[in-house]
């Protein structure tokens, strides 16, 4: 990673803070903070980087993970939800009626399917399921109010149904497909983006997306390891993601976002200011 980065030496002496995905980015194969990070994280803060997790969990699944987790800002539900020591600083959930018509587009294709709405940091849907067991037993025919996703599991929905919810995507929401996690996801079309999550948060501090260097593995971090200083993906990425970044790093088992930051201590043992 050293002599990739000084490739790009121009950019990383601008570089201020780091944008992190968590799976399989961040968290090794079982999804928790490999060993020794944490100190690697504490010398990075130490020396003056900031360091800002960017995921489309939901909040309550991206706090508690480590000590010094817990102390840098969290970008959740891709990028509509950001919060810092338990304070939150910003969200942006679908409209009302964005979050009707995605309801709708799951009923109309398959009106049995289980289908699960996240409002504010909430999980509603018929009943508990599987890695949803934290589930608030509701019908969401029922409410009324503004989700920051509407999904249900992809093994619900035959292939034919999957296509007909591509092609049947309300206006104003955009839609996630993703056998890894089996899931359906709606979500407003231009907030749930990480990159305009960071770049709300990076104004705060005065700074922009081009101090930033973003690492991710899926599409949700196409455009913030595009637009930043230095976008890395790493080997387990997909192919557009690996297009359309900087530089490439080992994956989440072989500890890639440490070996990153471990080169960049080395290259830059203090931040810019």
């Amino acid at each position: 990673m050293k002599q990739q980065l000084l490739g790009l030496a121009d950019r990383l002496a601008q570089i201020k803070v780091v944008l992190c995905d968590l799976d399989h980015t961040l968290l090794d194969a079982d999804r928790q903070v490999p060993p020794d990070t944490d100190g690697l994280l504490d010398r990075w803060l130490s020396a003056g980087y900031g360091f800002v997790i960017a995921t489309g969990r939901e909040p309550r699944r991206a706090r508690n993970l480590s000590p010094v987790l817990d102390q840098c800002p969290l970008i959740c539900y891709n990028g509509t939800w950001i919060e810092h020591l338990g304070d939150v600083k910003y969200t942006r959930p679908m409209s009302r009626d964005l979050t009707r018509s995605a309801i709708e587009c799951l009923r109309r294709t398959n009106p049995n399917t289980w289908i699960g709405l996240e409002i504010d940091d909430r999980l509603y849907a018929p009943k508990p399921l599987g890695r949803w067991g934290d589930a608030i037993a509701t019908d969401p025919t029922t409410i009324h109010a503004e989700a920051f996703k509407v999904f249900c599991p992809k093994s619900h929905l035959s292939s034919n149904e999957a296509d007909r919810v591509r092609t049947s995507v309300p206006p104003g929401t955009c839609l996630w497909i993703s056998d890894d996690y089996d899931v359906v996801q709606f979500e407003d079309a231009v907030w749930a983006d990480k990159s305009v999550g960071a770049a709300w948060l990076l104004d705060q501090w005065n700074l922009n997306l081009s101090r930033c260097m973003a690492l991710g593995d899926e599409t949700n971090d196409l455009t913030m390891v595009s637009r930043s200083g230095i976008g890395i993906a790493m080997s387990n990425s997909n192919p557009e993601l690996l297009a359309a970044a900087d530089l490439c790093a080992p994956n989440h088992d072989a500890q890639g976002v440490k070996r990153v930051l471990s080169a960049v201590l080395e290259l830059q043992p203090q931040a810019p200011v």
